[in-house]
């Protein structure tokens, strides 16, 4: 007989724009939160995201995450993305 030797995912709760998400516990891009927050990533010059985070890893609890980063999500995560149009 064979057993299942893969560990269950695990999710957590994170909070985007005030809206919960249940998400698998992993790291999560830039981009990803952006498509979380406004349903879609514009990759436009002119469009900047800004994403600050609250009660995030024991290491770095809250900050600012860039294009090109990614964060571990941690249960009860709160997230704010806005967006800015420069033009």
């Amino acid at each position: 007989m064979e057993t299942n030797s893969k560990k269950p995912k695990k999710e957590v709760s994170v909070f985007i724009n005030g809206q919960e998400h249940m998400l698998e516990k992993v790291d999560i891009s830039y981009e990803d939160i952006v498509t979380l927050a406004f349903g879609h990533y514009e990759n436009n010059p002119n469009i900047v995201y800004t994403i600050i985070y609250l009660k995030g890893s024991n290491d770095k609890p809250k900050g600012e995450i860039v294009k090109g980063e990614t964060i571990k999500l941690k249960d009860q995560m709160i997230i704010n993305v806005t967006r800015t149009d420069r033009s």
